[in-house]
């Protein structure tokens, strides 16, 4: 069985990460909407996120 702190921490790291996404997406959604202003909204969040995960495996936050 897993100790409380281990818990606690993989928790704690766990919201790190989830404000780290929060943090990329909105930034590439802030700096991208207005040049892709054209683009239809599903592909337009299909680009999002695929730049989240490029963003998040330079980062080592996601696996390569």
């Amino acid at each position: 069985m897993e100790s409380q702190s281990f818990v606690d921490w993989q928790k704690a790291e766990a919201k790190l990460r989830d404000r780290r996404v929060e943090k990329v997406r909105s930034d590439i959604v802030r700096r991208f909407r207005v040049i892709c202003c054209d683009m239809p909204e599903a592909e337009f969040d299909a680009l999002v996120e695929k730049m989240v995960s490029q963003q998040l495996r330079s980062e080592g936050i996601l696996p390569s």
